[in-house]
């Protein structure tokens, strides 16, 4: 496989020394500077799989999800609980009220 490495250099003022960086995209549009552009060559690992990858990936999002969703629940049930308590607890001064 083969893909071109380009290398851009970059300073921001509060930086005190330049930082390179290495993109098979052209990044002078975002205000990066090329320096030189390379032909690399290799082989990728024979287990690699980009499908193992984006199943990966899926299966992160999914737990991120329902973390979310185990929150959202769970702020809603203390919402009912304190609705609840609240309830009871004006039950209970009505009823002190009518004996």
């Amino acid at each position: 496989m083969k893909i071109t490495a380009h290398v851009f250099v970059s300073q921001e003022s509060f930086q005190s020394q330049p930082s390179f960086h290495v993109n098979s995209n052209d990044m002078a549009s975002f205000g990066y500077q090329l320096v030189s552009s390379h032909e690399i060559e290799f082989d990728p690992d024979p287990s690699f799989s980009l499908q193992s990858f984006q199943l990966q990936k899926l299966a992160k999002e999914k737990e991120a999800v329902i973390q979310k969703f185990q929150q959202t629940i769970a702020r809603i049930d203390d919402e009912v609980k304190k609705y609840q308590c609240l309830e009871m607890s004006q039950s209970d001064q009505y009823n002190t009220f009518k004996k």
